[in-house]
C-alpha cells in the first residue's frame, strides 16, 4: 500500500512538471554558414534570460530543406535539454503568398530562361553540322586530287571537332541548368501540394535549474540545396613579375532562407576542364586500312582527328622555379579536406543564384617564355609557368586567366608533384610564325616494292617589333611504330631533336627587325600497296 501511494505521488508531481512547461519562442540569427559541396551546415544563436523551471523552447522560421536528424542544441550551463526535435509548421492554403515562395517562383522563370537559350544554341548548333554534312560532296564530276581531297578533308575533320567541343559544353550548361530546375521545382511543388511549409521548426523541452541572464543558445542544423564550385582568378599585371592567384567559391542556395551578414565557412567536403596552349604528342607512324566512301566517281579515306600537342615547361624554365623560394599561405586542411573561413561576413540570398566568395589568395614566381608550335597553330604565345609543387594544399579547379588586366582564356589547375604548370597569356603579335612544305624538295618514289616518301619543312620566324627577343619553336617528325615502316631523318638545322618522341625544339635570340629561317626533312620507306597516316 505505501509503495502504491509513492507511485502516485511521483505520477501527480510528473504531471505537474508537465503542465506548468512554459513555451518560449526565440528570435534566432544565423551567425555561421559551413557550406559543403552539396548542403550546409547552418548555425544560428538566440538569448536566453529565464527563472527556473520547465520550458518548451521553439526556434520558428528555419529552412523548409532542414535535415531532422541533423539538429543540434547547445545550451548554457545549468540548463538540461530533456528532447530536441525538428518539425513543418502547419500552413494555410489560402494565405498571402510569402516571399519566399515569389522568390522561388522568380528564380524558376530565370533558369528556364537560361535553359531555353541553351537549348536553342544546341539545335543551331546541330543545324549547322547537319548542313555541312549535308553539302559534303565535292569534286564535281572528275573528283579531286589526292592532295585536295586530304585538304578539304582535314577541314571537315576541323570543324567536326569544333561542332563536338562546342555541343559537350553546351550539354554540360544543359545539365547543371536542369540540375538547379529540379531542386527548386520539387521545392515549390512540395509547398503547394501542402507536404512541405517554408516554416521548419525546432522544439526543445529544456529544465533550467537556476537562473540564466543573457546567456546564449546555440542551433545547429544541415540544410540541402546548397552547392557550391571552386574557380581561380589567375592573374599577371606585368612580364617579369609574381602570378597572383585568387580562389573563389561560386556559391549558390535555395534552402528557403537568406544567409545575411554571416561568416563563411567553404569546404571541399562532399557529404552526400581556351587559352591553354596545346600539347606535343608523339607522332607515330602506322598502316591504315582506309574505310571508302564514294564522292561523286572518286574514293577517299576517312581522316581521324586532328592531333592535339601538349606543351610542357622547358627544363630552364623549371630550373629557375625551383631556385627561388615560396612561403605558401595558411589553410585549415582535415584528413578528410580543407576548409578557407571567410575574414568578412557575406550576405546570400536563398535565390539559386551564383554569388562569389573570395576565399584567398597569394603569389607565385614565374619563368615567362615566348613560344610557338606552327603545325598547330602559327601564332606566338606568351607563357607562365609556375612550380605545382606550391600549389599542392590547393584544391583543383577551372581558371580564369587575366593578362593586363585583360581576360585572355581559361585553363585548369591540378594537384601534382614535381611537375610544372603552363599558362598561356595571350599571343605576341610582333613575333610572325610561318610554316611551309618546300614542295619541289619534297618527293614521293618506288624503288621495288619500297615506296619512299621524302618531306622538307621550314619555319620562318620574324621579329618585327623594336626589342630583341627570346623564342622557343616546336615541331616534330614522325615516330614509327612498326617496323616494316622506316624514319630517316635527314636534317634538323639546330633543333633539340627527342627520338622518342620526334619533337624538336629550337631556341631562338632574335634582334629588332631580325628574321631565321629554320629546315627539318625526313624519308619515310614502307612497303609499297601499303598506306600510313602521314600527314
Amino acid at each position: 500500500m505505501k509503495y502504491r501511494s509513492i507511485v502516485f505521488l511521483v505520477l501527480l508531481l510528473s504531471g505537474v512538471t508537465v503542465s506548468a512547461q512554459q513555451r518560449l519562442n526565440l528570435d534566432s540569427k544565423i551567425k555561421q554558414v559551413n557550406v559543403f559541396f552539396s548542403q550546409a551546415l547552418v548555425e544560428r544563436t538566440a538569448m536566453l534570460n529565464l527563472a527556473p523551471g520547465a520550458y518548451q523552447v521553439v526556434i520558428s522560421n528555419l529552412s523548409p530543406l532542414l535535415i531532422e536528424n541533423s539538429v543540434e542544441l547547445k545550451v548554457p550551463a545549468g540548463v538540461v535539454i530533456q528532447s530536441v526535435m525538428a518539425k513543418s509548421k502547419s500552413t494555410s492554403t489560402d494565405e498571402v503568398k510569402p516571399l519566399e515562395i515569389q522568390s522561388l517562383e522568380d528564380s524558376i522563370e530565370r533558369l528556364n530562361n537560361e535553359l531555353f537559350l541553351v537549348q536553342a544554341d544546341l539545335e543551331s548548333l546541330q543545324l549547322q553540322r547537319d548542313l555541312l554534312l549535308t553539302n559534303k560532296q565535292i569534286g564535281g564530276v572528275n573528283g579531286l586530287k589526292a592532295e585536295e581531297l586530304e585538304d578539304v578533308l582535314d577541314i571537315y575533320s576541323t570543324k567536326l571537332a569544333e561542332f563536338k567541343n562546342s555541343k559537350l559544353r553546351l550539354v554540360q550548361t544543359e545539365k547543371s541548368l536542369l540540375k538547379q530546375l529540379d531542386i527548386l521545382v520539387q521545392l515549390l511543388n512540395q509547398y503547394s501540394q501542402g507536404k512541405l511549409s517554408l516554416n521548419q521548426e525546432v522544439l526543445a523541452s529544456i529544465l533550467v535549474e537556476r537562473p540564466i541572464n543573457a546567456a546564449t543558445i546555440e542551433l545547429r542544423y544541415r540544410v540541402s540545396g546548397v552547392s557550391w564550385v571552386p574557380i581561380y582568378d589567375v592573374r599577371v599585371d606585368k612580364l617579369g613579375g609574381p602570378i597572383t592567384f585568387v580562389l573563389k567559391a561560386i556559391v549558390s542556395q535555395a534552402s528557403g532562407e537568406d544567409w545575411q551578414d554571416v561568416k563563411l565557412k567553404v569546404s571541399d567536403i562532399d557529404l552526400q576542364t581556351q587559352a591553354a596552349m596545346p600539347t606535343l604528342e608523339p607522332y607515330f607512324l602506322q598502316f591504315e586500312q582506309p574505310i571508302l566512301y564514294k564522292v561523286y566517281g572518286s574514293y577517299d579515306k576517312r581522316n581521324g582527328m586532328p592531333e592535339t600537342i601538349p606543351m610542357e615547361a622547358t627544363d630552364s624554365m623549371t630550373s629557375a622555379i625551383e631556385a627561388t623560394f615560396f612561403t605558401p599561405p595558411e589553410i585549415y586542411r582535415s584528413p578528410t579536406g580543407v576548409s578557407f573561413e571567410t575574414t568578412v561576413p557575406y550576405s546570400i540570398p536563398s535565390d539559386g543564384r551564383s554569388h562569389q566568395v573570395e576565399l584567398t589568395r597569394f603569389d607565385l614566381p614565374a619563368v615567362y617564355k615566348l613560344m610557338s608550335i606552327p603545325k598547330l597553330d602559327e601564332s606566338v604565345y606568351v607563357n607562365a609557368a609556375v612550380q605545382c609543387n606550391d600549389l599542392l594544399n590547393q584544391i583543383s579547379a577551372e581558371a580564369n586567366i587575366y593578362f593586363e588586366g585583360t581576360y585572355t582564356g581559361n585553363g585548369f589547375i591540378n594537384r601534382q608533384e614535381n611537375d610544372t604548370m603552363l599558362f598561356t597569356l595571350g599571343q605576341e603579335k610582333r613575333v610572325v610564325v610561318q610554316r611551309s612544305k618546300i614542295s619541289d624538295q619534297s618527293s614521293k618514289s618506288v624503288f621495288g616494292g619500297t615506296k619512299r616518301e621524302k618531306s622538307l619543312w621550314q619555319i620562318q620566324v620574324v621579329n618585327s617589333g623594336n626589342e630583341a627577343v627570346e623564342i622557343e619553336v616546336v615541331d616534330q617528325v614522325p615516330v614509327s611504330t612498326d617496323k616494316e615502316i622506316e624514319v630517316n631523318i635527314l636534317q634538323t638545322e639546330g633543333a633539340i631533336y627527342e627520338a622518342e618522341t620526334g619533337k624538336l625544339t629550337w631556341k631562338l635570340k632574335l634582334l629588332p627587325k631580325q628574321s631565321q629561317k629554320l629546315r627539318f626533312e625526313y624519308e619515310i620507306s614502307y612497303p609499297k600497296g601499303k598506306l600510313i597516316n602521314n600527314r
